[in-house]
């Protein structure tokens, strides 16, 4: 209904006299389109909204008049964007190729053209972010060169466009074709990280872009996201501890090993302290970064959830040598780097938006992947946020047990006892941070984490394996003295003191039954495991 209303009406602009009159209707028509969208399913309907693009198309490639050309190239991008941020499969769909061949040469030679260049290299970049994969590759490095040629020029729009255009076509290189051979690719990338940030300069092009776009960049490239939030967390760690301007690097220049360390040490160390929030960036002057860094860190924390998350979880049996060096190929290693940097980093920086239970999620992932050293950094980054944020305590401990139930098999006793003895490391630095606290009135909710945590391991009580259930039984007793914490921040001096008024704990019961247990149990016992 829509597409036949328009059509009807652009044709009867278009068949009465070329005037200035005339055109501003034509104009105003087109802009009155702008709140189309595609449909992207069922493939029918994207069929046909693809057939009306073409028609528009064509009255493109035919048009003379530039204001009107500019106007359907903005409504092609309006449309467009949104189609290239969630196709994947429909990239390889006719009407879609179509759409995309046709438009795309006529495009490219207007872009070509200074004054076509704020509208058309728009146009450009979605033609290739829509297109196919071969045609992505074949077409998208002529483009790159004439972006990256406009980064210095004098003209503010210009850069700004060029540079919007190159985050673009490079998100579509990295995340959704997933990039060439690894050295062309390579190639690629140090090809536009130099032209952004000029070698042996301290300027970064265009000069007056917003930073947010060179986060977008930054956060596609392994390697430089790994030292942009390591610079990041020194700068703040320095302003929090007012060290003024950095120190010489001393190991460049034949300082040895020693200047390094310490440089290195500092590095570490500003990983931890106190969660950068809004009120603590507000008072050392980067609440303006913090925010866009925030937003960059969860864009990164996803995309390596599904990348070497997941996909490098602990199998059953433990991996050998063999088997982890085979996994980590060339590709996964800057993304494996990465990981330890960001998982390092909490709590002292957060992602934005992301729930509690998401960030926990991932970091519960983390503790059975099969690069021991990530596990080990989760499980403290786990640790760290139930000692520096109460609020985080008991979310960690009901999400890290929902996870073992549902991911971990008792026929995996590796992964089991691995995550047994990460619980009881949790609830022991809950146990601490309370003690550390003097255990100020802790919320009553908290007993509700301490429940799940003693039914989960009367279950691993019943396991067949020994290591399990001394594991089980610690965590059982390790959940006594957090109660008894809790119980002494609520009650009074005189209730503390009481016996009666002590709630009993799974661990009590279970002490007091063993005699009874026993008497019944021995007698029919072989004299072998009555020594034991």
């Amino acid at each position: 209904m829509v597409r036949h209303k328009f059509m009807s009406c652009l044709n009867d602009l278009r068949s009465k006299e070329n005037s200035q009159n005339n055109r501003a209707s034509i104009v105003s028509l087109i802009m009155g389109m702008k709140f189309f969208r595609v449909k992207m399913h069922p493939i029918e309907d994207f069929v046909k909204c693809f057939t009306f693009l073409q028609e528009l198309g064509q009255y493109y490639l035919e048009v003379k008049e530039i204001e009107i050309k500019h106007v359907l190239s903005d409504l092609f991008v309006e449309i467009l964007l949104p189609v290239a941020a969630v196709a994947r499969q429909e990239v390889n769909i006719p009407a879609l190729k179509t759409f995309v061949e046709n438009l795309y040469p006529t495009s490219l030679e207007l872009a070509s053209k200074k004054k076509h260049i704020p509208a058309l290299f728009p146009l450009v970049t979605c033609l290739l972010c829509v297109g196919t994969k071969s045609f992505f590759l074949n077409n998208w490095t002529n483009f790159l060169s004439i972006c990256l040629s406009h980064l210095k020029n004098r003209t503010s729009k210009v850069a700004l466009v060029s540079l919007q255009s190159l985050s673009c076509i490079l998100w579509v290189y990295i995340v959704r074709i997933k990039g060439e051979k690894h050295t062309e690719t390579q190639t690629k990338l140090h090809t536009i990280i130099n032209s952004l940030f000029p070698k042996n300069q301290k300027i970064i092009l265009p000069k007056d872009a917003p930073i947010n776009i060179f986060v977008r960049i930054i956060q596609f490239i392994a390697h430089r996201i790994n030292v942009g939030i390591c610079a990041f967390l020194l700068i703040a760690h320095g302003l929090q501890q007012k060290e003024g301007e950095p120190p010489m690097p001393q190991q460049c220049i034949g300082a040895g090993g020693v200047g390094g360390g310490f440089r290195q040490a500092v590095i570490k160390r500003s990983f931890h302290g106190t969660n950068l929030n809004e009120a603590l960036g507000s008072l050392l002057g980067i609440q303006s970064y913090l925010v866009p860094v925030r937003r960059a860190f969860e864009h990164i924390l996803r995309q390596l959830d599904t990348q070497v998350c997941r996909t490098m979880m602990l199998p059953k049996q433990e991996v050998t040598q063999k088997e982890f060096d085979e996994l980590m190929t060339a590709d996964r290693k800057p993304k494996l780097d990465l990981l330890k940097t960001c998982v390092a980093c909490i709590p002292r920086l957060l992602p934005i938006d992301m729930t509690k239970q998401e960030i926990l999620e991932i970091l519960a992932k983390v503790c059975l992947h099969v690069d021991e050293d990530v596990r080990k950094m989760a499980q403290q980054a786990m640790a760290n946020l139930i000692v520096e944020l109460p609020a985080y305590r008991v979310k960690t401990i009901q999400v890290f047990i929902q996870f073992i139930q549902k991911n971990v098999a008792d026929t995996s006793p590796h992964q089991l006892d691995s995550c047994l003895k990460t619980l009881f490391h949790l609830l022991n630095n809950w146990k601490l941070a309370l003690q550390k606290d003097g255990a100020v009135t802790p919320n009553m909710a908290e007993k509700s984490a301490l429940y799940e945590a003693e039914g989960f391991a009367l279950v691993m009580l019943c396991s067949c394996r020994l290591i399990t259930r001394r594991l089980s039984v610690h965590i059982l007793r390790k959940c006594r003295a957090l109660s008894n914490l809790i119980q002494s921040a609520t009650y009074d001096q005189t209730s503390k003191n009481s016996n009666d008024s002590r709630e009993l704990c799974c661990i009590d019961i279970l002490d007091r039954s063993v005699p009874i247990i026993l008497k019944y149990l021995l007698p029919i016992l072989p004299l072998s495991e009555r020594v034991r």
